[in-house]
């Protein structure tokens, strides 16, 4: 009955972007609900924000792991292990009657989710040839996209109209039919039972990088280096990552295959992935704070201005996809780039009065540059990569995308409460100087002549003034670091245009 399914490259397409879009879905619903789920279990928010931290730090962990499970074991297997475990701990983190429970389900949740982007990934570069590759991650980037497009308006819903715990059940019919596809589609890929596990290897880098990843997540809520424990925790860091790139030069058996990173694209496309990833998040990071705090837009509308730029990366992801066949890769790359140039460079000049509609625009500009530019990147990356190592690669590349954007959501948060803190000293004295000639702040502000003990409406204007240009500051930066990794195009040497 099913045999017509068996190995279709099309539905193993359709089935892997739902695969994909459960964990991107997933982790915007609960960013949106994480404030009811704070009220719930009567936590803080250094408590509630573990819901996370611990997701992402098993997620880190155990993604190095898969190119070595895929090959013992089998993709398929491991695949659907990955889909099952992460709807079934999807559920029991629902259920969850205490905050002690749902880390721990959590934690589990996120040990599952590592296949589920990385071999997804990989399968539809094995089942699809060459010339066809292109337009099916394109597709596939659609499931990336779906999170950002859908996420924030499913989890405010759910949490106003329901219960937070929908956020996580919601996961589990998607789950069962994501499963159910996957295991009529995908085939058995060649397995070897031979394969030796390089242990010490992965443990170094299990240590250091969960290590990192809590300096990463936990260092602003702890004041960074005036801490012991993230002191502790950065030497480890450092240690345990030293050790396992020493172990890389002097061991024969490492836990990615070397022969790799003698490939110009595939290390061309790590670099580049970890510009993604730096990339990707700030947005989703500053501008529910920038249209709460500066705008007064209410929930519904956040969600509604964060869904348009999934509305351009999908726009960029259909274009790409009938651009691909002809090998512009590159071309497509720094197209994209661009256009999210432009869109970053469009955010510095706005102020408080930006009207939605310039923002919808401005997300539709930097979805699409974001839609160009990956799609092309995945397809460059593995052009050259051998199959035997497609899932070792695919491993490593996602590893790395989520180091890019836990660096940029730590660097996110630093440069913003320094830019603002700089920002609350400049703009106070300058009141406090100009105060009595009447002049600077009062006139631009149209709010002279006012009574000396009207300090609140100081604080508050001041404060606003100095939220809104430390965003700037931000969108500056994120207008012209694209161009840090230019000279990287060099190392592309596919032999398509």
């Amino acid at each position: 009955m099913f045999n017509n399914f068996k190995g279709n490259k099309n539905y193993i397409l359709f089935f892997a972007c739902i695969a994909t879009a459960l964990v991107t879905v997933d982790l915007a619903c609960i960013s949106v609900a994480l404030p009811k789920m704070l009220g719930y279990f009567s936590a803080s928010k250094i408590e509630i924000a573990w819901i996370i931290t611990v997701y992402s730090i098993s997620t880190a962990i155990c993604i190095p792991l898969l190119g070595y499970l895929s090959e013992k074991f089998g993709r398929k297997n491991i695949y659907l292990i990955g889909i099952a475990g992460f709807s079934i701990f999807s559920a029991l983190s629902g259920l969850s009657q205490n905050l002690d429970q749902i880390l721990i389900f959590r934690l589990l949740q996120g040990v599952f989710s590592a296949p589920l982007v990385a071999l997804s990934q990989s399968i539809i570069v094995n089942a699809f040839p060459e010339k066809e590759r292109g337009k099916a991650l394109s597709f596939w980037t659609l499931g990336l996209l779906i999170g950002p497009l859908i996420g924030p308006l499913l989890g405010g819903y759910f949490a106003e109209h329901y219960s937070w715990r929908w956020v996580f059940l919601i996961n589990v019919p998607i789950g069962i039919i994501a499963f159910i596809g996957s295991y009529i589609c995908l085939e058995e890929n060649k397995i070897n039972k031979k394969i030796k596990f390089a242990f010490l290897s992965f443990i170094f880098l299990a240590l250091g990088a969960s290590s990192m990843q809590l300096v990463l997540d936990r260092g602003q809520i702890l004041d960074w280096f005036s801490s012991n424990f993230i002191i502790n925790l950065t030497i480890s860091a450092v240690i345990f990552l030293f050790l396992f790139f020493l172990l890389y030069f002097i061991k024969s058996k490492t836990l990615f295959p070397k022969e790799i990173f003698f490939d110009s694209n595939y290390l061309g496309g790590l670099i580049f992935v970890f510009l993604f990833g730096l990339l990707l998040v700030p947005p989703f990071i500053l501008l529910p704070d920038f249209l709460s705090s500066l705008g007064g837009y209410p929930i519904d509308k956040i969600g509604l201005i964060i869904t348009t730029s999934g509305i351009g990366g999908m726009i960029g992801t259909l274009t790409a996809s009938r651009l691909l066949s002809y090998g512009y890769y590159k071309s497509l790359m720094i197209i994209g780039l661009l256009c999210y140039m432009i869109g970053q460079y469009y955010m510095t000049l706005w102020n408080s009065d930006v009207t939605m509609n310039m923002m919808i625009i401005n997300g539709i500009i930097r979805g699409t540059g974001i839609g160009l530019f990956y799609p092309a990147l995945a397809t460059i990356t593995y052009a050259s990569l051998p199959s035997k190592f497609r899932d070792h690669g695919a491993s490593l590349f996602q590893f790395i995308r989520n180091l890019g954007s836990a660096v940029a959501i730590a660097i996110i948060v630093i440069l913003m409460d320094r830019f603002y803190k700089t920002n609350m000293s400049e703009l106070s004295y300058r009141v406090k100087d100009n105060y009595n000639q009447n002049e600077g702040l009062f006139h631009n502000y149209n709010i002279y002549p006012l009574s000396i003990n009207d300090t609140n409406y100081f604080i508050k204007l001041i404060a606003e003034e100095s939220h809104l240009i430390s965003f700037v500051n931000i969108m500056y930066i994120l207008t012209f670091l694209p161009l840090i990794f230019f000279p990287f195009f060099l190392l592309f040497k596919s032999k398509q245009r």
